[in-house]
């Protein structure tokens, strides 16, 4: 008997070949034998899967890998520091005490040390920097 994902997987398959309920029947009888998705054994799911991808209907089960990330405990990431200094110019901040008084509210250190702390940072920052644009087209109108 089929497993729900695997019934999911066939009926997204057929969904994105754009077949009706009785042409997906019909080819559901003729390549395994049964009337229902939910009757198949394994061997059955993977023979019909394999006749739907010649078809023409991708495989719905394939994700994309996500990009490694920085542990939340682990250090400050190159790339975070690099954003952060970065942000701290588009906002003019200059003096080194404004910058460690910001990181001290947002993350209680006045230099952030963990992938966590630089993650507040730059949330931190998001804000302010989006507060400034308003500010800025405020002025403009």
């Amino acid at each position: 008997m089929a497993s729900i994902q695997q019934v999911r997987k066939i009926r997204a398959m057929v969904a994105r070949l754009g077949l009706d309920e009785e042409t997906y029947h019909d080819l559901l009888r003729a390549e395994t034998g049964c009337a229902s998705s939910k009757d198949l054994d394994n061997k059955q799911v993977d023979r019909f899967v394999k006749r739907l991808h010649k078809l023409g209907a991708p495989d719905t089960t394939v994700r994309k890998r996500r990009s490694p990330r920085g542990s939340p405990t682990g250090l400050i990431s190159p790339a975070q520091l690099s954003f952060i200094a970065d942000n701290y110019e588009r906002l003019g901040w200059t003096s080194d005490a404004q910058r460690m008084g910001f990181n001290k509210h947002c993350c209680g250190r006045s230099l952030p040390q963990t992938h966590a702390d630089g993650t507040k940072v730059l949330l931190g920052q998001k804000r302010m920097i989006e507060r400034a644009e308003i500010a800025a087209a405020s002025l403009l109108s």
